[in-house]
């Protein structure tokens, strides 16, 4: 499906300062958490600015089913710009990993762009997979093909260090759901699936929008196609944010709602 959400007029302003905001080469201290500027992950954007900042861009964002989602991820795995954080704020996928996802589906004729959540490096990162090969999704270079032996290692470490609390967080609002909505016979996603035409709606190299994937929270009570419930689900949502002539981001096309999250499956 494809939403343009108006009111996501804050979430610009924190990619806006993503990008334009300088490293320096000394360590800045927020609280009492270290914020290190050269610091970038791949797949998670860590860089020079204060918490207090990003939850001021935040505060006050109106309701919208996208942004409903995107909030209760917010509140209940309350994302990190810091070193230390497991969660991100978002995930910008550059331009030539696009271009590198879209030639392996089409070589592959895959029907999805299938992403894996893993652990890199004890944080929440995005494994793509065509054709029975995983690549790395890098936040600044390129794909990287892991192999067997690499993936059983990350995906052990995921569901040691990340996977927990992702099922925790999904059981306490299933317990916590008014309407008893949700289903916790399986557990919280691994796999998302974003259908192929949807994510071929964003065209690189053409200097005008930026792609990112937002995670979040499936807030309705959504069903696969066996009528199992998505609700409290782990999920992403694809924000393509354009640009205008004087290099301001304008509010974003967001596609959500036609993703398969595994589990429970398509």
């Amino acid at each position: 499906m494809r939403t343009t959400i108006n009111f996501f007029r804050f979430i610009p302003a924190i990619i806006f300062l993503l990008f334009l905001i300088t490293c320096k080469k000394d360590n800045k201290t927020i609280g009492t958490e270290t914020v290190n500027p050269t610091y970038i992950e791949d797949s998670i954007i860590t860089k020079n600015i204060t918490i207090s900042n990003i939850k001021q861009l935040l505060s006050g964002i109106p309701d919208s089913t996208a942004d409903s989602y995107y909030q209760k991820y917010l509140g209940e795995f309350k994302p990190s710009l810091t070193n230390k954080g497991q969660y991100p704020f978002l995930f910008r996928i550059q331009d030539k990993v696009v271009d590198e996802i879209k030639a392996l589906a089409n070589s592959n004729k895959d029907t999805y762009v299938h992403f894996i959540l893993t652990n890199n490096n004890n944080k929440l990162g995005l494994l793509f997979e065509s054709g029975k090969k995983k690549y790395f999704v890098t936040e600044v270079s390129k794909l990287t093909e892991i192999d067997s032996l690499k993936f059983s290692t990350m995906d052990s470490n995921f569901r040691t260090v990340i996977y927990p609390r992702m099922n925790e967080i999904k059981s306490k609002l299933i317990a916590s759901d008014p309407k008893k909505e949700g289903d916790n016979s399986y557990d919280n996603s691994t796999d998302v699936m974003i259908p192929y035409k949807t994510f071929d709606e964003y065209q690189t190299n053409t200097a005008d929008s930026v792609l990112t994937l937002l995670p979040g929270i499936v807030t309705e009570n959504k069903a696969n196609s066996n009528s199992k419930s998505k609700k409290h689900h782990f999920t992403l949502i694809l924000a393509i944010f354009p640009i205008d002539a004087n290099k301001a981001f304008l509010p974003p096309t967001v596609y959500y709602d036609d993703f398969c999250l595994k589990p429970p499956g398509c």
